[in-house]
């Protein structure tokens, strides 16, 4: 059953990615995860208030469980972020198996904390680190490809990916380890859905971004985005 989730998780990031990448090249990717938000908050709201859910889980769980969860809204914001970012500038066949080297971080992780992998499970992290290498060297390219690379055969977004995959990797840690034993799948993607928005807005002015309101097609990416997203989070 966990395997089962875990690909339809799979399946619900890498449809939402692929779509995050036309709407960051239309708004760009600070608008992008603004925006995308508040679907998804709105919908989750509706089902906590109708359930009772959230109160019961405030009422029976300390509070260090919800700084905790707050701290994963943090984590999974800035690098939603980053991705997003490595979506609109880099080129999306390198950047996403780079970002979803974030399992090998999770499972560092896990192994340090005590969690014992086999064999078959080490080769599959060593195949994952291997391919993101790969993937995210260029050892040939095209004249037209050569202006979306750095200096020193990086691709553009390699560097926001990477970030995005660290943010992502201690993130599901947490998650996995303090948090949904404790509040389920739902809550913390509620949460970080209120929290995300609301960084964002303080950080606007602070770091030049806009955040007009956006028109047009791309709502139609933003709303498909912000269905899909709370999924792989409670997956």
């Amino acid at each position: 059953m966990g395997i089962l989730l875990g690909l339809m998780a799979a399946l619900c990031w890498g449809i939402s990615d692929f779509l995050v990448r036309y709407s960051a090249r239309l708004i760009g990717a600070y608008r992008t995860l603004l925006f995308m938000q508040f679907i998804g908050l709105t919908g989750l709201s509706i089902y906590l208030l109708v359930t009772g859910q959230l109160v019961k889980l405030i009422l029976s769980n300390s509070w260090q469980i919800w700084v905790w969860c707050a701290l994963v809204a943090v984590l999974s914001t800035i690098s939603s972020l980053a991705l997003y970012r490595a979506f609109e500038i880099g080129i999306l066949m390198v950047v996403a198996p780079i970002t979803g080297g974030y399992a090998i971080v999770t499972v560092v992780l896990s192994f340090l904390s005590g969690e014992h992998i086999s064999q078959i499970h080490t080769l599959g992290i060593v195949t994952v680190l291997l391919g993101a290498i790969g993937v995210a060297t260029v050892f040939k390219r095209s004249e037209e490809e050569g202006k979306k690379l750095h200096s020193g055969g990086l691709a553009r977004g390699v560097i926001w990916a990477v970030v995005a995959a660290l943010g992502f990797g201690v993130a599901f840690w947490i998650l996995g380890f303090h948090v949904t034993p404790a509040l389920g799948g739902v809550v913390p993607a509620w949460l970080t859905h209120l929290i995300a928005p609301c960084l964002l807005i303080f950080c606007a002015p602070l770091t030049g971004q806009s955040i007009r309101f956006p028109r047009g097609r791309v709502w139609w990416y933003l709303a498909v985005i912000s269905i899909l997203d709370p999924c792989w989070m409670y997956f």
